[in-house]
């Protein structure tokens, strides 16, 4: 089973651009990191790749940074990793919490919606959470710009099938909660 960590690093503000600015090619098994570009700035994230459920190695941070909170949050893989969220220059990374006794049923549902999702704009990968809320499911979408992005939105919601779907699951959530990443430079 391919498991994929996603850990948050809060920065303090004055040391966030040397932070992101960082070489992370070196860190353990990550397949991307970004910073938020809306949402709470001095958040930056991790992906990592692992087999298994042994403890992941931890980002290296170096020893002139502070991180304030780190939270880590494992996740099993529902669809392929593809294209590599490298390959964007915007990340939309949509977390939702579905009602007790939803979550799977929410998960089947838009697992089999991908599909008619995916004409829009590229899917970059479905996980739902193994730690923290069980009730959790989280993807990524892949834009060139901001710009893409809002248009990508507009063409949903003329899109009759996607509509209907959305009109099923809405009633099935608790929280949905969407922040925009962007790719850390050296990662």
């Amino acid at each position: 089973m391919t498991i994929h960590i996603l850990t948050s690093d809060l920065v303090p503000a004055e040391q966030l651009g040397a932070y992101i600015g960082q070489d992370w090619s070196a860190a353990p098994n990550i397949r991307a990191g970004w910073s938020v570009a809306f949402g709470p700035v001095t958040r930056v994230l991790f992906l990592q790749e692992q087999d298994g459920l042994e403890p992941p190695a931890a980002p290296i941070v170096p020893s002139a940074f502070v991180i304030e909170r780190r939270e880590r949050q494992w996740l099993r893989a529902r669809s392929p990793l593809h294209p590599s969220p490298a390959d964007f220059g915007v990340i939309e990374l949509r977390t939702y919490s579905a009602r007790m006794g939803q979550g799977d049923r929410f998960l089947d549902l838009m697992l089999r919606m991908l599909p008619v999702r995916q004409r829009h704009s590229p899917n970059v990968g479905v996980w739902s959470s193994l730690s923290g809320r069980c009730e959790q499911v989280l993807h990524m979408w892949g834009y060139r710009s901001l710009d893409e992005r809002a248009a990508v939105r507009a063409h949903l919601k003329e899109d009759q099938v996607w509509g209907g779907y959305t009109a099923t699951i809405l009633p099935m959530l608790e929280e949905l909660q969407s922040v925009i990443l962007t790719p850390l430079p050296n990662c």
